[in-house]
């Protein structure tokens, strides 16, 4: 879910974190690397230009 959020909105990452019951955005930013390999703002990157070709 956060990281649908990341890839198709512009809310700050910091907002995403909130949004999705995070209340310190570190402790997302470290769970989210975990999971995904890439931390928010990489992942973010990482989308961006496949999403814009579609």
């Amino acid at each position: 879910m956060a990281w649908e959020r990341s890839e198709a909105t512009k809310l700050s990452v910091s907002e995403i974190c909130f949004r999705v019951g995070y209340q310190d955005s570190a402790s997302f930013g470290r769970l989210f690397a975990r999971v995904t390999g890439l931390t928010p703002g990489a992942f973010r990157k990482e989308l961006r230009p496949a999403t814009r070709s579609r």
